[in-house]
């Protein structure tokens, strides 16, 4: 069995028949981390954590979802592809590809970001980026150039998802707004679910969006750490979790997978609640040459 076929009989039980709700996606959660349960080094430095094996097998579950989402100090300290390569050589069809998106509620995407080459080069899809308000002269400059930056240079780049404020009603309803930046126009419907506060992304809300509006029925999300800290603490919206350990210790310095790292994007959760850990079902086991994955149900009742 070639380690490709192996990612396959891992993976394909895992997904026999993904129920249909129009509500959310299915979302997996997913990510690398040591032995003593660190995802990156101090200060959020990347660590080269999964092996060939594991990294293979992460690319296959790539091609089982129709989104990838990741938070915006993943994309600043890592820089990542977020797209589908490592695939078996004996395999003509191409790859399926997942949607990127990218949280980031104060709009500091990089232009440089690989993200943006792997799509110009026909490698990958446009990204989409989840932002909060964009409000004020600063928020409406940066704004302003990212799109110019996006259409002068890559014709349709980006999908911004936002919260807006119209200029004569300072104080309406948050409402969720969408801008498809093209050569040609900008495409504005509105929608009314919420993100709750600048800085902070309601996970439900996003969700039911990204569901509803924009067509994401199998989500995978693959960090950084705030964003797996609150998908594991929202109740009964993760599905899937596949965690990959690598034979490594990185030390006290480093950022524990269900730790807080400042830079890094959050959700919404109620102000006096600590975060509700779910107990993990249906647990299986995979080695993948030096690392050990393991993949389980969350179940929070």
């Amino acid at each position: 069995m070639t380690i490709y076929q192996q990612a396959a009989h891992f993976l394909s039980p895992l997904f026999p028949d993904i129920p249909t709700n129009e509500a959310r996606p299915f979302v997996t959660l997913t990510y690398a981390q040591s032995i003593d349960g660190k995802i990156a080094g101090s200060n959020g430095q990347q660590l080269i954590l999964s092996g060939n094996g594991s990294m293979i097998m992460t690319h296959r579950l790539r091609t089982m979802h129709d989104g990838i989402m990741v938070g915006i100090g993943t994309i600043l300290n890592d820089d990542p592809r977020l797209s589908v390569r490592l695939v078996d050589p004996s395999d003509p069809t191409p790859p399926r590809q997942p949607q990127p998106i990218i949280l980031d509620t104060h709009l500091r995407f990089p232009l440089g970001a690989k993200l943006l080459h792997n799509f110009q080069s026909g490698a990958g899809k446009a990204p989409w980026i989840v932002t909060a308000a964009i409000d004020g002269e600063d928020a409406e400059k940066r704004a302003r150039q990212v799109r110019s930056r996006f259409v002068a240079d890559r014709d349709l780049v980006a999908k911004i998802i936002g919260r807006s404020r119209r200029k004569d009603n300072p104080r309406p309803p948050h409402r969720i707004r969408y801008v498809r930046f093209e050569t040609s126009c900008i495409a504005t419907p509105t929608f009314s679910s919420p993100l709750l506060r600048p800085g902070h992304t309601s996970l439900p809300d996003l969700l039911s969006l990204l569901r509803r509006h924009h067509g994401i029925a199998t989500l995978m999300i693959e960090g950084g750490a705030r964003v797996i800290q609150a998908c594991l603490g929202a109740v009964g919206h993760v599905d899937l979790l596949v965690v990959t350990v690598a034979p490594t210790i990185v030390g006290r310095d480093g950022v524990a997978a269900t730790g807080e790292m400042a830079g890094e994007v959050g959700f919404t959760t109620p102000a006096t609640a600590a975060p509700r850990f779910p107990r993990l079902d249906d647990v299986r086991y995979e080695q993948f040459g030096r690392d050990i994955v393991m993949a389980a149900r969350p179940a929070w009742d």
